[in-house]
């Protein structure tokens, strides 16, 4: 099923929206914990023969899947129109997503969703 896209929606709190690429964002979190994890090894570890193996993501449809946990809001006339719409919580505020679907969310729960609203 194809979902309706009426505009890019926005994903307050993470730090990869749906416009960048989720391959990149994988790659530059991963290098970024590995490189602090091997920072802690080296100061607290004489034996530095320690190696520590990276799998990033390599396709865009692995990254739309890691992120297995959510909360989501439904926000009645957030826009003045008094129609229903989905949001997330950020820093204890619901903030509209922007469209009638979670984009990340697994194709089951985006039917509902759709359905739902």
């Amino acid at each position: 099923m194809r979902m309706p896209t009426s505009s890019i929606a926005v994903l307050p709190g993470y730090e990869a929206q749906l416009a960048e690429s989720g391959v990149t964002h994988s790659v530059a979190k991963l290098n970024a914990a590995a490189g602090a994890l091997r920072d802690q090894l080296a100061r607290s570890t004489s034996d530095q023969s320690f190696e520590i193996c990276e799998a990033p993501c390599s396709r865009e449809d692995e990254t739309l899947s890691y992120r297995c946990r959510v909360t989501f809001q439904l926000l009645c006339g957030a826009r003045g129109d008094g129609a229903w719409e989905y949001a997330m919580r950020t820093n204890r505020e619901a903030v509209s997503i922007g469209c009638s679907y979670f984009p990340i969310a697994s194709k089951r729960i985006q039917e509902t969703q759709t359905k739902l609203l």
